[in-house]
């Protein structure tokens, strides 16, 4: 069957269906062909469309901005990103759904196309592909799109710096990076992370340097009250050189979202976030202290992976930046030790974070289960037809 064929059999089933789609999409991954970069991304971009969300979600809220957007509340987002797309979905009269479905397939595709090209680099076996691409894929929560800007500015600024230590594309790597600020202005922070790397860092190469930064890292961040009283200091800086409060932080630094997180959850739930972080400073550590750092893209994740020890007690600064730091070290261990039966640095730091993103998924599954039956099983039809509907009816 021409490949053609193939690419027209799978759009006409995501079409009528997605989880029609699947099952076809699955068997023709093994043909590694870079159109399903596409098609994947299509599948969860539908799935995004379709997806209700409850009113204490952040997809909720934007769902809201979009409803009743005026143009004075343009100037009120910093994140240019979900404005501008507002703004055109709004003139063409689009339903509020399409912020999803675009920030779902631009996460997606640039997620995947990651994994596409470090594995044709990478990896010859059929077998250890396909294992990579469902690692790339569940690398995020099943509903990371329903922050709409972070997902999009972070996957942005991820594939910038990939961009810029892989691909040697160093104007690309910038724009990259610029657009994923301008979609979550968060993103600067990660920006000026990078810079202070590239001018104070980059050229460092003794082992035990880099070894004691972690060490020290790890210290500094399980006490949180003197972390806290250097991250405030740190902040009111970076909001100050910025002209603008990126960093807020009565809201991520001490208050719900930052140090006080645990407060606001139920003994269960903060058990299964304090062993998320567990697992997640365990990574970090593994893949920083069980090799040299041999390459520009390895010591930046070690330089980061540091940032992401000292603000652990900070329940989303962590968060957003291990994320970050999750798919960066999936890149650098995409090589074909996987699976050996020896055990070696790459078959540890891979089974912790697929410990880490099963246990994440189990538990959104668990908690989430009813929504995401009344988003998909409820509804009588989720195709992507019934998208290209709407759009032409509206």
């Amino acid at each position: 069957m021409s490949k053609k064929k193939i690419i027209r059999i799978e759009m006409i089933l995501l079409g009528i269906h997605p989880f029609l789609a699947l099952p076809i999409m699955l068997k023709n991954l093994a043909k590694r062909d870079k159109y399903q970069i596409i098609t994947f991304a299509i599948f969860f971009s539908i799935l995004a469309y379709f997806f209700i969300p409850p009113k204490v979600y952040d997809l909720h809220e934007r769902y809201h901005y979009y409803t009743y957007y005026q143009p004075h509340m343009f100037s009120e987002y910093n994140d240019y990103y979900l404005g501008t797309l507002t703004v055109i979905g709004r003139f063409l009269g689009l339903k509020k759904n399409i912020l999803g479905f675009i920030s779902a397939f631009i996460l997606y595709y640039y997620l995947l196309k990651m994994g596409y090209e470090t594995t044709s680099r990478k990896i010859t076996t059929k077998k250890l592909y396909i294992i990579y691409m469902f690692i790339y894929a569940l690398s995020v929560p099943l509903v990371f799109f329903n922050g709409i800007r972070f997902p999009v500015g972070m996957v942005l600024y991820i594939y910038g710096i990939y961009s810029f230590y892989y691909k040697n594309k160093i104007k690309r790597a910038y724009i990259y990076m610029i657009l994923g600020a301008l979609s979550h202005f968060s993103i600067f922070i990660f920006i000026f992370i990078f810079i202070i790397f590239e001018y104070f860092f980059i050229n460092i190469k003794n082992a035990y340097v880099w070894q004691g930064f972690i060490i020290m890292a790890f210290i500094l961040g399980s006490s949180s009250t003197v972390i806290t009283s250097i991250i405030i200091n740190l902040g009111t800086i970076i909001n100050l050189l910025a002209g603008h409060e990126i960093l807020s932080i009565s809201t991520y630094v001490t208050g719900e979202w930052g140090a006080s997180r645990y407060d606001y959850l139920s003994p269960i739930e903060a058990a299964k976030e304090l062993l998320m972080v567990f697992a997640t400073k365990i990574l970090l550590l593994l893949h920083s202290l069980l090799r040299k750092a041999y390459s520009p893209l390895y010591k930046y994740t070690v330089f980061f992976s540091g940032i992401a020890l000292l603000v652990a007690p900070f329940y989303t600064l962590f968060g957003r930046i291990s994320q970050v730091l999750i798919i960066l070290i999936l890149v650098l261990n995409t090589t074909e030790d996987f699976l050996e039966k020896e055990l070696n640095k790459v078959n540890i730091i891979l089974l912790v974070m697929i410990f880490i993103a099963a246990f994440g998924i189990f538990f959104e599954i668990k908690e989430e289960r009813e929504i995401f039956i009344m988003s998909y099983l409820a509804k009588p039809i989720i195709s992507g037809f019934r998208i290209l509907v709407e759009l032409v009816i509206n």
